[in-house]
C-alpha cells in the first residue's frame, strides 16, 4: 500500500475511534449494518482527510451529518 493510502487508514481509524470513546458511536457498527452509506460516505471521509481537517474536529462533523440524516 502507498504511504498515502495508509495514512488514511490510520486517521479513519483514529476518527472511529474518538466517535466511540466520546460519543458511544460505533461508526463501525453504522457502516456495517448500511454498506451502501459506508459506500457513499468514503468521498467524504476522503475528502476531509485530504484537506487534512483535524480528526476530532471531522468525527463531530460526521457524527452532526449522520444525526441530521437521521432525523
Amino acid at each position: 500500500m502507498m504511504e498515502k493510502e495508509l495514512a488514511f487508514i490510520w486517521w479513519l481509524g483514529k476518527v472511529g475511534k474518538y466517535l466511540l470513546d466520546e460519543y458511544q458511536f460505533s461508526i463501525t457498527h453504522i457502516f456495517m449494518e448500511n454498506p451502501e452509506l459506508g459506500l457513499a460516505s468514503y468521498d467524504f471521509f476522503h475528502e476531509g482527510f485530504n484537506e487534512g481537517k483535524d480528526y476530532k474536529e471531522f468525527a463531530k462533523e460526521a457524527l452532526k451529518r449522520y444525526k441530521e440524516r437521521e432525523s
